[in-house]
């Protein structure tokens, strides 16, 4: 008679990906920098332009806006997928013990 093999899954938990929060600190960068000075009414236009690269003001669309956005959080969720899960960066860190921090 054949029997069942016995595995033990812990419950998942909140885990932070690093990689893909520091995609978006460009972004909130800009928007720390205008909220500063008090330009409250630029911070939807730096946001629309850093993940769209759309000026809504001008009717303008740029690629170059993009670096301040789309580019970094696109880039932090490639690092995560590829480095984190591919290579099993994070099933290490998990294996180590470090709580809530992955890659």
């Amino acid at each position: 008679m054949a029997t069942k093999r016995m595995t033990h899954r812990k419950k998942t938990s909140f885990t932070l990906p690093l990689a893909v929060v520091a995609g978006f600190m460009p972004m909130g960068w800009q928007v720390w920098q205008h909220a500063k000075i008090g330009d409250y009414a630029n911070i939807p236009l730096a946001i629309s332009e850093g993940l769209t690269g759309y000026n809504y003001i001008d009717r303008s669309w740029s690629l170059g806006n993009l670096k301040s956005g789309l580019l970094p959080i696109g880039l932090g969720f490639a690092v995560h997928k590829y480095i984190g899960g591919t290579l099993g960066l994070n099933r290490m860190i998990a294996r180590a013990g470090i709580p809530f921090i992955r890659i």
